[in-house]
């Protein structure tokens, strides 16, 4: 049985009902969404197994997390054995990097831009049930102070240092069944957040008639795959315009 949800949002933050001796929801991957944003909630859909989001533009990074039922049933227990989830705890964490100081990642934690409860909600049926659920792991916020830190960051010129910063998202689901507590298995997600490889900038607005601009994921979110930008001033236009008359 498989059933589908997307849904979004975010609030502060962290036991488990057993069954045969493991947590009740087991997150199998983060999905590649298919050509049109298509999720089907199977087991034969991509996955990512890295994930890369642009510094320059600040947006949310969206985790599509693949998960399953380890809960069994019979078939008059199905509802009542039915996994209800309520979010997911999201710890951030910076593997060998010194951008922040020890100080600084005190602070981050505390004001819930590294340490939060990312909040979503979707049944997973029991006997290996399935549901995809689309929910935020890093926050824009901290992509914003991360490009307070280092210039180059938020510098779109093709001519800046390359900056890159490997982010590991620690996740795990919550949710309830028949009143009790129920936790996923700890699932560990890097993303690098760079300033290059998702922007790409093909020149000034508007581009040049017939061109054709990358847009990104199949979602049109701008995570995982490049998109082409253009620059209007010192503005920086994603996906690129491009122009509709031919060049006089």
């Amino acid at each position: 049985m498989y059933r589908l949800l997307f849904i979004l949002v975010l609030a502060p933050t962290g036991a488990c009902v057993p069954d045969s001796g493991d947590e009740g929801i087991l997150i199998t991957k983060n999905v590649k969404p298919a050509d049109g944003c298509l999720l089907t909630a199977s087991v034969d859909e991509a996955f990512l197994g890295h994930g890369t989001m642009s510094s320059v533009l600040l947006n949310d990074y969206l985790f599509i997390a693949q998960m399953k039922s380890r809960i069994t049933a019979t078939d008059i227990q199905i509802d009542q054995r039915t996994i209800f989830t309520e979010g997911a705890n999201v710890d951030l964490t910076f593997p060998n990097s010194t951008l922040f100081s020890a100080d600084e990642l005190a602070e981050m934690k505390a004001s819930g831009l590294t340490h939060f409860k990312s909040l979503f909600s979707a049944p997973i049926a029991p006997n290996g049930g399935i549901t995809d659920a689309t929910f935020m792991i890093i926050p824009e916020a901290l992509v914003a102070r991360i490009g307070a830190k280092d210039a180059n960051a938020q510098s779109f010129d093709p001519a800046a240092p390359r900056f890159a910063l490997e982010v590991v998202a620690a996740i795990t689901v919550t949710g309830t069944l028949a009143g009790d507590a129920v936790d996923s298995n700890p699932y560990s997600y890097p993303v690098t957040i760079t300033n290059r490889d998702v922007v790409q900038v093909a020149g000034t607005c508007p581009l040049p008639l017939g061109t054709v601009p990358l847009l990104g994921n199949a979602c049109g979110d701008l995570q995982d795959a490049p998109v082409t930008c253009c620059t209007d001033g010192d503005q920086l236009v994603c996906p690129a315009t491009v122009d509709t008359m031919p060049p006089a």
